[in-house]
């Protein structure tokens, strides 16, 4: 409660001289930022532009517009900015790119950030959290009655004097990028503005109750629309969205593990296995998404593995735009925060809390973190795109529902009854796995290479060895590949010599190495059921004096190839890294006489 209530304190005592936060007898009620005003457009536009002229993407950041007749603006840290219709009245472009260029400048320096941090462990030092009643957008119930307050330019102590001169520089710097062809005067004039006691009065009051409501600065992040058939490709196995159902879209991987989300998003049940847990009576995720924005409400929560359900009081805040990396890819996402916690005491529960990111651009969550185990937790490894083919007709980077644990592909049980021979795989081709999704970019040198960004990238031999491993800084290889015979069966086995690049590390090791193909076994996995070879790779270095045998022991590789799919589903691996993995979701199967069989270039 405490984390989501930070945002509401910061706005309500910045400065308390505005109006306080306490109820005043108003009669008119308006609503801002109003879009339809030219004042408020002109406002954010000129913020758009001095953020980009600054290098910064607007996207993720939030305006809040007051009313008063005083000029009077703000950043707020986290890329939030707060101006008042008075600037926004007086129609002087210079002026209000001064200003404008100003805020940017404490945001971008990190001086907002800074002043928030501060501001908020002042606060909760003094006790003052929990005790405000202050305005959030949308907000269930009455009409709210608090009015946010706000830092005003020009009032001493606002910022260090040396923060506010690196500011005023930096300000000049975002000016003459934006074609300001005098940055300098601009920044001058403007501080002669707001110091005029006739201007800036340092208790301004406001005319009127007004929702200062938290809008996003650009559009592009309205709430999403899915239809039955969408995939959405997890950590956890391929869900589909087999149904939209009392305004909850049902994701289903099979009967036992499923996602409830409510149209805006937010996780209403989640079921895996025996692990369920419900959320009644959710408060609603105000789109437009914007970094400020935040919600309350009350309703029950079905406790995970247990029958109790408790009521709760429900906190949700917009905390940031940032970078998220996953295995899908690199997103810029929203961190969306819900927390949850008993309204009586005594009930044994303690808060709970569930991160989720979402990005606009997969328009998706692409990310959660749960303090519970469970389903809840996940990270997107693979986009599929309303209106891509979900059939196995066609080219081989279409998605396949063959495979998938509502229909099984253990037809046939024995492994004789399968082609035993190297799969011939043909370019286009995905991998799905927990740690990205691989398409094969180019066959060259007789090797696949699957590839799943800059950094990523898996070379097997037409025997599915793994000849090259790059992840990161990871970077390992075997000088020649491994040898596998085949057709596979179960007991045969091999042994050979070849050079090891040792990860993380320059060294090139001679190694001998033996390969066994141990069990004919089934697997179960997010992408589904499969009887798989289970093949075993074990090397250690040639050379048996001490020092290597110690800083080198032996490696074990073991992977699971399954027939029918003719795909390595499975991977583990002695050390952490790439070479332990999993597949999630299934291309489509392409039949070996369609596929083209590596060859040298």
């Amino acid at each position: 409660m405490i984390r989501v209530l930070r945002l509401q304190v910061m706005l309500c005592v910045i400065v308390a001289a505005l109006a306080g936060c306490a109820s005043q007898p108003r009669t008119q009620f308006r609503a801002y930022p109003d879009w339809q005003n030219p004042e408020h457009g002109r406002l954010r536009e000129s913020l758009v532009s001095l953020l980009r002229a600054a290098g910064r993407d607007p996207m993720g950041c939030s305006i809040i517009i007051v009313e008063t007749k005083n000029l009077t603006a703000s950043s707020l840290g986290n890329c939030m900015f707060a101006f008042s219709t008075g600037l926004a009245s007086t129609g002087d472009e210079r002026l209000i790119g001064g200003i404008v260029a100003n805020e940017v400048a404490h945001e971008l320096l990190g001086y907002a950030d800074e002043r928030k941090a501060a501001r908020e462990k002042t606060q909760k030092a003094a006790g003052m959290l929990g005790a405000v009643s202050v305005l959030g957008a949308g907000l269930p119930g009455p009409a709210p009655v608090g009015l946010a307050s706000l830092a005003h330019i020009g009032i001493p102590g606002s910022y260090p004097p040396s923060q506010q001169a690196e500011a005023k520089k930096k300000a000049a710097e975002i000016l003459r990028n934006s074609g300001d062809s005098d940055p300098v005067g601009t920044m001058e004039y403007a501080s002669l503005r707001i110091r005029d006691a006739s201007v800036l009065d340092p208790r301004p009051s406001p005319e009127r109750l007004t929702v200062w409501a938290v809008a996003p600065l650009v559009p592009g992040t309205d709430r999403p629309t899915y239809t039955v058939g969408q995939k959405w490709i997890r950590s956890d196995g391929e869900y589909r969205l087999t149904k939209i159902d009392k305004d909850l879209y049902v994701f289903s991987v099979d009967s036992s593990q499923e996602i409830h989300l409510t149209l805006d998003l937010m996780v209403a049940r989640a079921n895996k296995g025996g692990w369920v847990t419900e959320f009644e009576s959710l408060p609603k995720l105000w789109w437009p998404l914007a970094v400020g924005k935040w919600g309350r409400g009350e309703g029950r929560w079905h406790v995970p593995n247990d029958p109790t359900r408790i009521r709760v009081q429900y906190f949700w805040s917009i905390e940031a735009y940032e970078e998220v990396t996953i295995p899908a890819g690199t997103f810029k996402a929203f961190r969306i925060v819900l927390s949850w916690e008993p309204l009586t005491t005594g009930s044994g529960f303690v808060r709970r809390q569930l991160v989720s990111w979402y990005a606009p651009e997969a328009g998706q969550l692409v990310k959660a973190e749960s303090s519970d185990a469970g389903p809840l937790s996940f990270e997107l490894v693979a986009l599929h795109r309303p209106g891509e083919p979900s059939s196995d007709k066609g080219s081989g980077t279409q998605l396949s529902s063959i495979g998938s644990p509502t229909t099984s592909v253990l037809t046939r049980q024995t492994a004789s009854a399968f082609s035993l021979e190297p799969p011939k795989y043909a370019v286009g081709l995905r991998w799905i796995r927990s740690d990205g999704e691989y398409r094969l970019a180019r066959i060259e040198n007789n090797l696949y290479i699957f590839v799943a960004d800059q950094t990523r990238e898996i070379h097997l031999t037409r025997e599915l060895v793994m000849a090259q491993v790059k992840s990161g800084a990871i970077d390992t290889a075997f000088d020649p590949p491994m040898k596998l015979r085949w057709p596979l069966r179960v007991g045969s086995w091999g042994q050979g010599e070849t050079t090891w690049k040792v990860p993380l590390d320059p060294t090139r090791l001679r190694v001998t190495y033996t390969w066994g193909v141990e069990a004919f076994e089934e697997v179960r996995l997010p992408a589904g059921k499969f009887k798989a070879f289970r093949i075993v790779l074990e090397w250690q270095p040639a050379v048996t004096d001490v020092v290597t045998m110690s800083n080198f022991p032996k490696k074990r590789l073991v992977l699971w190839y399954a027939p029918e799919i003719q795909q390595l589903v499975k991977g583990e691996y002695s050390d952490p890294g790439p070479l332990n993995f999993h597949i999630v979701a299934l291309d489509a199967l392409m039949k070996p006489s369609a596929l083209q069989a590596p060859e040298g270039k």
